[in-house]
């Protein structure tokens, strides 16, 4: 995969390796529509209960909870799904947002087999598959849907 990506011109920095031989890109424009795309786990009765704490009465994600479950201030949450903390802050679950939002919500699905504390603790451990970078580390170089891919492989049993 790291050939094609540099057959096709992509740049070295943009390629995170996997495991031997496989690579990922980082920042992938397609990457939205594959995450909105039809997502049986997402609708599983567990995964859904795990995400619920992240969930403002209006029923879409409200950034401040995904901010405080990843360990961030709302301001980096913001710069990293491209928002000011202010409009954040004004409206925490915009509907403008929710697709940005999206990643974490793949990622805090392991709350469905984690608890809180394992799973903050998973997010700061160094990852084979990240390239012994944390999953935090990944996420804010601006790169969370790598981290959410690796947390839909682990939960579908799927080879990454």
């Amino acid at each position: 995969m790291a050939n094609i990506l540099v057959d096709r011109g992509e740049p070295k920095d943009f390629i995170i390796r996997q495991r031997p031989n496989t690579a990922r890109k980082l920042d992938d424009p397609h990457r939205l529509a594959r995450e909105t795309a039809t997502d049986a786990l997402g609708e599983a009765r567990e995964v859904i209960a795990a995400l619920r704490p992240l969930l403002a009465s209006s029923g879409r994600l409200a950034a401040p909870k995904v901010a405080g479950l990843f360990g961030l201030s709302t301001a980096k949450l913001g710069h990293l799904i491209g928002s000011s903390r202010q409009a954040l802050a004004k409206t925490p679950d915009a509907s403008t947002i929710q697709g940005s939002l999206r990643r974490f919500e793949r990622i805090a699905r392991l709350r469905a087999i984690f608890s809180e504390v394992d799973f903050k603790a998973w997010l700061n451990r160094p990852h084979h598959h990240l390239d012994d970078h944390t999953p935090v580390q990944i996420i804010e170089r601006g790169s969370a849907g790598v981290v959410a891919d690796l947390v839909e492989s682990m939960l579908t049993g799927a080879p990454s």
